[in-house]
């Protein structure tokens, strides 16, 4: 198990457990209102998560606060073990209010994450492989709309999907 650096309090200590504790209540809320979720799950302040029947949560995951978790899609949203979803980070597979083309869904592998004010459009597949680190307030869109015609609106010519798989950047 990890150690506090020496350097933090007492205090600074009772803080932090007692945070956790109040995650991993809202995370054990999470647990059992979710079909496929395994317990240890952490949820911080003010996240909202919708469609839950749709989500695949392994162990060890984080939703950091004010985080926006829509579940409705085809294949569903898969976190895999020790996913952190950092704050303010959305995930919209379709619209909220199920008109139109219900989307494909996302997948993040074990130990990845998805930094702050982050931003998946999972319309099309998005697959976040294993061991990757996304950034603060980064965009990825798997759909665009057609835009081919002038005498058109861009709402009316429709939309297409492509995937998008992010790997780790490995070192040599």
């Amino acid at each position: 198990m990890p150690r506090f650096s020496d350097s933090i309090t007492i205090l600074d200590q009772i803080e932090i457990y007692l945070s956790t504790l109040i995650k991993m209540i809202r995370g054990f809320l999470l647990y059992v209102t979710t079909p496929h979720a395994k317990p240890l799950i952490f949820v911080g302040r003010h996240v909202q998560i919708m469609n839950r029947q749709y989500l695949h949560i392994e162990t060890k995951v984080k939703f950091e606060d004010c985080c926006e978790i829509q579940g409705l899609s085809t294949n569903g949203l898969h976190f895999g073990k020790g996913v952190t979803i950092g704050r303010g980070v959305q995930i919209r597979p379709s619209s909220y209010y199920g008109v139109g083309h219900i989307g494909y869904g996302f997948i993040i592998g074990e130990n990845s994450s998805i930094g702050p004010g982050g931003f998946i459009g999972c319309a099309g597949k998005v697959q976040i492989n294993k061991n990757v680190m996304i950034g603060p307030n980064v965009t990825i869109i798997a759909e665009n709309h057609h835009f081919h015609s002038a005498n058109k609106s861009i709402k009316a010519q429709g939309v297409f999907q492509k995937g998008i798989t992010i790997n780790p950047r490995l070192h040599n």
